[in-house]
């Protein structure tokens, strides 16, 4: 009798031994997925980052480049530095406005 209880205590706790080891595969099989997506998302930022610094590499150029020409026409380096702060606070004025939302009016009524 005591033989027969060991071989069944034995063989569920390798069932259950069995089980906790499947887990355990499921388990590592998801994190080996969720890191070759990661992986990925993070090779095509790398990817859009680059492209995106020899946008901002060409735009300094430029910028450069007119403020040199601004020491020769400076009508137009004026009217790009007014088309600069206009835009700064146009886009100031858009995450204000995104951020606080619209004010309610105090009673009520529409504007």
């Amino acid at each position: 009798m005591t033989e027969e209880y060991l071989t069944r205590d034995n063989q569920m706790r390798s069932e259950a031994l069995s089980s906790r080891v499947s887990l355990l595969k499921s388990i590592a099989i998801d994190i080996e997925t969720e890191t070759k997506d990661q992986n990925d998302l993070l090779d095509n930022m790398e990817k859009e980052i680059s492209g995106v610094r020899g946008f901002v590499t060409t735009g300094k150029k430029r910028a450069t480049q007119i403020l040199k020409a601004g020491n020769r026409d400076r009508k137009t380096t004026c009217y790009v530095a007014i088309a600069v702060a206009l835009f700064l606070f146009s886009i100031y004025y858009l995450i204000s406005r995104a951020s606080f939302g619209t004010p309610e009016p105090r009673n009520g009524n529409p504007l």
